[in-house]
């Protein structure tokens, strides 16, 4: 290649069809690189976002059972003991979300309302009213898992579809491979079938 260049030596069309060949196993050594960083990035990416998901459930049970025993404490009539358990893991959960997103608004603003519920439960006279008592604190319980599902089961959808930047990547290179096949294939038959003498 070196040689034509240097000396300007006319192209023959086999020449051509070389130096063609040559420059489209390039692109597609190039596309294939981008590719693998893209995977091996977006693949890193999945995996925290996997482990996030996995910390969020726990964060989430542990809100759900904390607040549940305070709750039936403070029904109870018993010592409650320190808020500090709950408040952190609410703080955790905090951290953990988006809450430009509109699900995790939603989970945030439920796991408030649940610790404030637990807080103002209040030592049941009887058992109907203690019946009562725990029956709408399980329905709110069962609302935030409801939502913290939806939330779950969106990232969890994310991590098996893969990224955005993933799926973008991918299809560029695709239709950009698909493009140079079927580029270097109509130049390979115009060069060695439509021109060659019969």
């Amino acid at each position: 290649m070196l040689t034509f260049i240097a000396f300007a030596t006319p192209l023959s069309p086999s020449d051509d069809v070389f130096f063609t060949a040559t420059a489209v196993a390039a692109l597609f050594g190039a596309l294939a690189s981008l590719l693998g960083l893209v995977i091996s990035k977006e693949s890193k990416i999945s995996e925290f976002r996997q482990k996030w998901i996995d910390e969020l459930r726990k964060d989430v049970a542990a809100v759900m059972s904390l607040a549940g025993e305070y709750a039936g404490n403070r029904l109870l009539g018993q010592p409650t003991g320190s808020t500090e358990k709950i408040n952190q893991k609410v703080g955790l959960i905090r951290l953990r979300l988006n809450l430009l997103e509109k699900d995790h608004q939603e989970l945030f603003e439920s796991i408030k309302t649940l610790r404030t519920l637990a807080a103002q439960q209040q030592l049941a006279p009887n058992a109907t009213a203690l019946a009562t008592s725990q029956t709408d604190f399980g329905i709110a319980v069962a609302g935030t898992a409801d939502i913290a599902a939806k939330v779950l089961k969106r990232e969890w959808n994310v991590v098996k579809r893969g990224e955005r930047i993933y799926k973008i990547t991918l299809g560029a290179v695709f239709l950009a491979i698909l493009g140079l096949a079927h580029t270097a294939t109509v130049h390979y038959f115009h060069h060695t079938i439509f021109l060659k003498p019969y």
